[in-house]
C-alpha cells in the first residue's frame, strides 16, 4: 500500500483557481469580490511549508533545584549486597527488544532482560538459529545499546553504581570479541574489582552522564561522534517523568584516568514547552516534552513528541486519531517542522536510513501496528509490514513507544523486533528512488543463555492466618487524620473503626456507633465542638449510611432514620464545614 503525498504549488498558481474570475471586466459584484478575497486567502495560507520557529518557552528560566530533598549516599549495586543466588536459563524470544545494528557489518546488538547480545552479521541465516552472544551481563540494568557512526563504539544506558540510569561508552570490537562467555579461558586480572568488570564486559566502559537524581535514556551518538544526544526525564509532584533533549560530550576511551564528572552535567538543547498562560512556576510539572531523538544532520534533530496533551498525560486517548508526531528541529536556527502528522494512526519511534532519504516509523491502521517508510524526498508514504506488536503511544512511556530498531548497513533492510523476534524486513526501490517493500520479512532467529543474579528472598515468617482471625489486633496504619478546634483531639480510621485520641496522651475514647459489626470511615468533628463525631458507616447492600456520635452522652445518632431519605443511594464521604451546616461529598462516577 502506498499513497503520494499532496503538492501544492508554492506560487499559487493552480489551472483550477477562481482567481481567473478578474477577467470578466471591471463590472463586479459584491459576491464575485468576496469570494475572490476568500480565494486569495486560502492560496496565501496553503502556500506555507508548515514551518514554525521553535521557542524554548520557560526552560531556560526554570532552576532544577527542588529535588531531591537530600543528596543520596554513594553505594555500589553490584558490591553492597550479596547475590547468592544464579538463575539461569535459555530463551530464544524476548520482549520488547531494544536494538541497534552496526553501520559496516550488520551485527545486531540487543537488551533482554537488563543485559545486552550480540548476534554476529555472519550468523543471521533464515534456516539456522543463531547464538546470541551477551555482551554485558551482571548485577547492573544494561539496556539501550547504540553504535557510533563509525561503529568503533557503543553507548548504552545502565544503573551500574548509585543506581540511577546514566548513559556509558565503551569501545567495539565486534560480536565474537565482545562475548564474556567465551570457550577459553579469560586471562586474569589481579584485582577483585577488575575481574568482576571483565567477566560483566564492562572493563573499558567510562561514563558520559552523571545523574544522581534525575536519569537519562535512548542515547544517540552525533554525525561527529564527539557527543550524544539522550533523553533525559524529569520527576516532580507527579510522579509521571517528562522528557527534554540534552547533550553531551563523548569522553575519551583512551588509558588516562577518565576525569570525573560533574553532577547534573550537559546541556539543553530541546526543553518542555508550556500551554498558553502558565508560567516559569508550572514548569516543574509538566508532563509532556520531546523524546526519541536521533540526528538528521550536525545542527537537525529528529523527535517525536505526545501532541494531543499539552501539561497532563491523560488516559483512554484515542490511537486512531493518532497521539505522536514526529518532527525536525534545526538547533542553529530555532526552524522546526512536521514531518508526519499524528492523524492518522499516530506517528513514533522515528528511524533514519543510512543515506538520509527514507524515515522508518511505526503508526496504528485499524487493527495492525505497521512499519511505515517516508521518502523526504518526494513524501511518499509506503506500508512495509503488519507484524509489529502494538506500540504504547497511547500511554506514559519512558521505556519508549516501540523498541529502538535500524536499517542495515546498505539500506537493503530494516531490523526490528515485533511479537517476541527479531525481523528482518526486506527493501527495494521503485522507479522513482522510493524504499518500498522488497520481499517477504522473516525473523532472524537466535538462541540466547540468560544469566540473573539474585538476592535471597526476605521473608517475613508472619503467620497471616492467625492475625487475621483473632479477637483483636494492633493496627499500624492510620488514616483520615482529623483535629478539632481546639487542637486538643484527633479522630482518625483504624481498619474501619472510628478512634479518638487526646492529643499528648496514650488513652483513646470509645466512640459509640449504632452497628458495631459494620465497618466506618472518614470521621471529623463537628464545627465548633469536641465531642460530636460525624462519619459514615458502610454496607454491601446500602452503601453509606451517616451517623453522629456524641461523646459525653455515648450515644449515637443516625441522619434521617425516622424520615423520607433525601440523600440517595450512593457512595459519600463525610465532609465537614466551618459553619453550622453540614457537608457530605459523592465520590466521582456514582450518579
Amino acid at each position: 500500500m502506498s499513497t503520494l503525498a499532496s503538492k501544492v504549488d508554492p506560487t499559487g498558481n493552480n489551472s483550477s483557481s477562481p482567481a481567473c474570475l478578474v477577467n470578466q471586466g471591471p463590472r463586479l459584484s459584491v459576491r464575485y469580490l468576496v469570494l475572490i478575497l476568500i480565494c486569495a486567502a486560502s492560496a496565501s495560507l496553503f502556500s506555507l511549508n508548515f514551518s514554525t520557529i521553535h521557542t524554548t518557552d520557560s526552560a531556560p528560566e526554570w532552576q532544577d533545584n527542588i529535588w531531591p530533598y537530600r543528596e543520596q549516599e554513594p553505594w555500589d549495586i553490584s558490591t553492597d549486597f550479596p547475590y547468592p543466588r544464579l538463575l539461569e536459563y535459555d530463551v530464544e524470544e524476548g520482549t520488547w527488544l531494544r536494538l541497534d545494528v552496526h553501520p559496516t557489518t550488520g551485527d545486531i546488538v540487543f537488551d533482554m532482560l537488563g543485559d545486552v547480545y550480540c548476534i554476529p552479521g555472519d550468523e543471521q541465516d533464515r534456516h539456522s538459529v543463531a547464538r546470541a552472544r551477551p555482551v554485558l551481563l551482571g548485577v547492573p540494568y544494561d539496556s539501550d545499546p547504540h553504535f557510533s557512526p563509525e561503529g568503533d563504539r557503543i553507548v548504552f544506558r545502565s544503573d551500574a553504581g548509585l543506581g540511577v540510569e546514566n548513559i556509558w561508552v565503551m569501545a567495539w570490537c565486534g560480536c565474537h570479541e565482545m562475548d564474556v562467555r567465551p570457550t577459553v579461558a579469560l586471562p586474569r586480572i589481579l584485582d577483585e574489582q577488575s575481574n568482576r568488570l571483565k567477566r560483566e564486559g564492562r572493563l573499558g566502559a567510562r561514563r558520559v552522564t552523571n545523574e544522581t537524581f534525575r536519569w537519562v535514556s535512548d542515547a544517540r551518538f552525533h554525525p561527529s561522534g564527539n557527543k550524544i544526544i539522550a533523553s533525559k526525564w524529569y520527576t516532580s509532584k507527579i510522579t509521571l517523568s517528562a522528557s527534554e533533549g540534552w547533550e553531551y560530550d563523548v569522553p575519551s576511551l583512551s588509558d588516562e584516568p577518565q576525569k570525573p564528572i560533574r553532577p547534573q552535567s550537559g546541556r539543553r538543547i530541546l526543553g518542555r514547552t508550556l500551554p498558553a498562560g502558565m508560567t516559569v512556576d508550572d514548569y516543574d510539572n509538566q508532563q509532556i516534552g520531546p523524546e526519541q531523538f536521533l540526528w538528521r544532520s550536525n545542527d537537525t534533530l529528529i523527535y517525536a513528541k505526545n501532541v494531543q496533551d499539552s501539561y497532563i498525560i491523560s488516559v483512554g486517548k484515542d490511537i486512531h486519531k493518532g497521539v505522536y508526531s514526529i518532527f525536525s528541529l534545526n538547533v542553529t536556527s530555532g526552524e522546526e517542522e512536521t514531518l508526519v502528522d499524528a492523524f492518522p494512526g499516530g506517528a513514533s519511534r522515528p528511524q533514519l536510513s543510512r543515506d538520509g532519504r527514507t524515515l522508518a516509523f511505526v503508526r496504528r491502521v485499524r487493527d495492525h501496528e505497521v512499519l511505515v517508510l517516508k521518502d523526504l524526498d518526494t513524501g511518499t508514504i509506503h506500508h512495509v509490514f503488519d507484524g509489529l506488536t502494538y506500540d504504547l503511544s497511547s500511554v506514559w512511556a519512558p521505556m519508549g513507544t516501540y523498541p529502538s530498531f535500524a536499517f542495515t548497513p546498505t539500506d537493503d533492510a530494516i531490523i526490528i523486533w515485533g511479537a517476541g523476534q527479531i525481523h528482518r524486513v526486506p527493501l527495494a526501490s521503485n522507479r522513482y528512488g522510493e524504499r518500498v517493500t522488497g520481499g517477504t520479512p522473516y525473523p532472524i532467529r537466535f538462541r540466547a543463555h540468560v544469566e540473573m543474579q539474585m538476592a535471597e528472598t526476605i521473608r517475613g515468617g508472619v503467620d497471616l492466618l492467625s492475625l487475621e482471625t483473632q479477637d483483636s489486633m494492633r493496627v499500624h496504619a492510620f488514616k483520615e487524620l482529623h483535629i478539632d478546634d481546639s487542637g486538643g483531639r484527633a479522630v482518625f480510621q483504624a481498619a474501619g473503626v472510628t478512634v479518638v485520641q487526646p492529643i499528648g496522651s496514650r488513652d483513646v475514647i470509645s466512640v459509640p456507633v449504632l452497628h458495631g459489626d459494620h465497618p466506618y470511615y472518614s470521621p471529623s468533628f463537628v464545627s465548633g465542638s469536641s465531642d460530636l463525631i460525624a462519619h459514615c458507616r458502610w454496607s454491601d447492600t446500602g452503601f453509606s449510611s451517616f451517623e453522629i456520635a456524641d461523646l459525653s452522652s455515648g450515644i449515637a445518632y443516625e441522619i434521617e432514620e425516622d424520615c423520607p431519605r433525601t440523600i440517595p443511594c450512593s457512595r459519600y464521604f463525610a465532609g465537614y464545614e466551618q459553619t453550622s451546616k453540614d457537608c457530605i461529598v459523592k465520590t466521582a462516577g456514582d450518579r
